[in-house]
């Protein structure tokens, strides 16, 4: 089993009226959640408000049944620890039954309307990057960010003119799970909508916040398209672009577009038209506020001192 399969499994532990209760601990170096059981087996959206910080500790999944509908069920969670609700969440499932919708009703090449990955390189022509200084998961995470995009933030600083609005910030990277035996699956789409990097961090660096982290607030995720299970897609490979438009005493907005890949990072050969064949397979909001390293730092303190 797979570093990250193993961070995302849950157990069944009981049912309490009309909630149904899943344990597990939160691994040092991922993120987790939890999925119910419904008549509807597809996820198409999950929103989270991160109430308190959780810890690399044990924790209970609350899960409730909300609505049960004829296309879609609502689902309540309640992501606790201690007895204290970290994050509340509520998740919409529904059918997708691939190829019967009216073709009229999706977007997709060679509609000129359709949006197109919007990474300037292959990934096997792409080279690696560092990650985040700060990452527990780095041996198993590797990325490739597009520098092209990082260019028109500096020509953003140097003065040049942007278009009509302007001002918005701009980030991109193939990222690559290293682990072969990794798959991109619907639950791993968190984690990877909060694989970006923040607002604060794509300002110059005179101009940057110091000494900070980047708590996330609200997150919102919509399940764009299913993951297509083919040979000429990497299994263990996605794409990723975020903008960010507006920072207000710390608070800012991140939107991260999900995109599979051609290949994983550095292998394979770049094939005419591989742009037109992705697909962006999710689409990843928050709002996130910054806060000084030290409140991170004292809140671990504390924790650690009652363990």
């Amino acid at each position: 089993m797979s570093a990250l399969t193993r961070a995302l499994r849950t157990t069944f532990d009981s049912v309490r009226g009309d909630v149904h209760i899943y344990k597990g601990t939160v691994d040092k170096s991922w993120t987790v959640i939890a999925q119910a059981q419904t008549t509807h087996p597809d996820v198409v959206q999950v929103t989270g408000h991160f109430l308190r910080a959780s810890w690399a500790a044990p924790f209970e999944v609350h899960i409730r049944t909300l609505r049960v509908g004829k296309f879609n069920s609502n689902i309540a969670a309640e992501f606790i620890q201690k007895g204290e609700v970290k994050i509340s969440a509520q998740l919409i499932f529904t059918s997708i039954s691939a190829g019967t919708e009216d073709p009229r009703l999706t977007l997709a090449p060679a509609s000129p309307f359709a949006r197109r990955v919007p990474l300037h390189l292959h990934p096997a022509v792409a080279p690696l990057t560092p990650l985040f200084a700060n990452a527990n998961f780095h041996k198993n995470v590797r990325w490739a960010e597009d520098k092209a995009i990082r260019e028109r933030n500096f020509a953003l600083g140097r003065g040049e003119r942007p278009a009509v609005g302007g001002g918005t910030l701009e980030w991109g990277a193939w990222l690559e799970l290293v682990d072969p035996s990794e798959t991109v699956c619907p639950a791993i789409l968190p984690f990877l909508g909060d694989m970006m990097r923040n607002l604060p961090e794509l300002l110059p660096k005179d101009q940057r916040p110091v000494n900070v982290w980047h708590p996330t607030m609200v997150f919102s995720l919509q399940y764009n398209a299913k993951i297509p299970d083919d040979f000429s897609f990497s299994k263990r490979t996605v794409g990723l672009y975020s903008r960010s438009s507006f920072m207000d005493g710390g608070r800012h907005d991140v939107t991260v577009e999900i995109w599979t890949a051609p290949s994983n990072i550095g292998e394979g050969k770049e094939i005419e038209g591989w742009r037109e064949k992705q697909v962006c397979i999710g689409l990843a909001y928050q709002m996130a506020s910054v806060v000084p390293s030290s409140v991170n730092e004292r809140k671990a303190a504390e924790l650690n001192s009652k363990l």
